[in-house]
């Protein structure tokens, strides 16, 4: 008899540990409490950045983490898959840094996410001194050239710029911005490329993931069935924390399958 399939709530595709200067706790840490809550595959996804003022600039030590990796698969595979991805801090203009980056590397899964616009950092500072208008449609206007620029399998938390303005503007009001966001998802569509629910949000200001349900039922609507499910998690008590909560906005979304990878190929899994 073959093993059960693996449930969308037993899965964690955007997990940092220590390796990732941003984040705290081995690798090792995190296997054993993914292990211990019962989650059955994670995906280490550090993060690489190309842009000289983050944090992560040029850090990743890819012979380190696939040592790491494959490691902890061996030691904890009975129980738990144990996966190499990785996290790239996209900004336009950056294509050939981060093809150079990829070559000859071995990912399960390559996310891209927009952590910088222009020289700004997306954090609580982008917002100060900015109209709402102003700091959400620079944000939304760099998603779509990395979409666009076909180096990536899942673009990383859409809307995540309601984390840092929900604070300063109030609740995010997804009606307004869905026009951003529309173009985005269709282009995601086009190119084959999975849309993450981060469920970081859960925990921060939002109280729900990037994104939130009515995004994903326009996603759907719109023919969209990639979806992988990630934590993004920096430290070991964070590991798998509102996967629960993705599993549930997807079933509400009309959502019959997630997202799994192997060797950058999506994996469609039963929900």
């Amino acid at each position: 008899m073959g093993k059960r399939p693996i449930k969308a709530t037993e899965v964690d595709y955007h997990v940092h540990s220590g390796e990732s200067p941003d984040a705290s706790g081995s690798i090792e840490q995190f296997c054993e409490r993914a292990a211990e809550i019962g989650l059955k595959e994670i995906v280490f996804t550090e993060h690489f950045d190309a842009t000289p003022r983050d944090i992560a600039y040029k850090l990743y030590d890819y012979e380190k983490c696939r040592g790491l990796v494959d490691r902890m698969q061996a030691q904890f595979g009975d129980r738990l898959s144990v996966k190499l991805g990785i996290e790239i801090g996209y900004r336009p203009g950056q294509e050939v840094e981060i093809i150079e980056f990829l070559d000859g590397k071995e990912f399960e899964v390559v996310i891209g996410a927009v952590h910088w616009v222009g020289r700004e950092l997306i954090c609580d500072d982008f917002v100060v001194g900015k109209t709402e208008e102003e700091a959400h449609t620079r944000y939304f206007a760099t998603l779509l050239p990395l979409v666009e620029s076909g180096l990536f399998d899942v673009l990383a938390h859409l809307d995540i710029i309601k984390r840092h303005g929900t604070p300063l503007y109030g609740p995010f009001n997804v009606e307004k911005w869905m026009p951003f966001m529309e173009p985005v998802l269709k282009k995601l569509i086009q190119k084959g490329m999975a849309l993450e629910i981060n469920t970081s949000g859960v925990r921060q200001a939002p109280g729900e993931p990037y994104p939130g349900l009515p995004v994903m039922k326009m996603y759907r609507e719109l023919g969209g069935k990639l979806v992988t499910i990630g934590s993004d998690a920096h430290t070991v008590d964070t590991l798998g924390v509102g996967v629960d909560t993705a599993a549930a906005l997807l079933k509400e979304a009309g959502f019959t399958e997630f997202t799994r990878f192997d060797g950058r190929k999506p994996i469609p899994t039963p929900l």
